[in-house]
């Protein structure tokens, strides 16, 4: 495998201010499917430290996370892409980077030992 390039991803958590959950609550999640593994383990650790809160995550990808948050359809999100200006005043939403992914990308180049030369910018 020869390198070809590599990015940098910051997962973000996005909310609503939350004033006080009472016993038996239940939280609801949705956005992104890449760190749908990480918050599903964190939402089952936070279950086993308080089972009077709930907090079911749904991976049903950034965009459609934002908009769940948005309409008031989920307590929280988390995707991998910010949040554009619009998108914070309008769905009143406040973000906090937590997670930061790597995205490797390698392909196989055939009897290649050297540097890959691209001809045209790539991205």
């Amino acid at each position: 495998m020869a390198f070809i390039g590599a990015s940098l991803a910051v997962a973000t958590f996005r909310f609503r201010v939350i004033q006080r959950l009472s016993a038996g609550a239940e939280l609801h999640c949705a956005g992104g499917i890449r760190i749908a593994p990480l918050y599903t383990r964190w939402t089952q650790e936070f279950g086993k430290r308080d089972a009077n809160i709930q907090i079911r995550y749904l991976p049903i990808g950034t965009s459609e996370g934002i908009k769940e948050i948005s309409r008031g359809a989920s307590d929280f999100g988390a995707g991998e892409a910010p949040l554009t200006a619009m998108q914070r005043k309008d769905g009143s939403l406040d973000e906090l980077p937590v997670v930061l992914i790597g995205i490797v990308l390698t392909y196989s180049l055939p009897d290649s030992w050297g540097a890959a030369a691209f001809r045209r910018r790539v991205g």
